[in-house]
């Protein structure tokens, strides 16, 4: 059910996070 989307939304997340954190660092 909707456990699902939010784990890939919060994955999704952290990785664009990561990614910004990379490309601003």
């Amino acid at each position: 059910g909707n456990g699902k989307i939010a784990s890939w939304g919060a994955m999704a997340g952290f990785l664009i996070m990561m990614s910004l954190d990379v490309g601003l660092g």
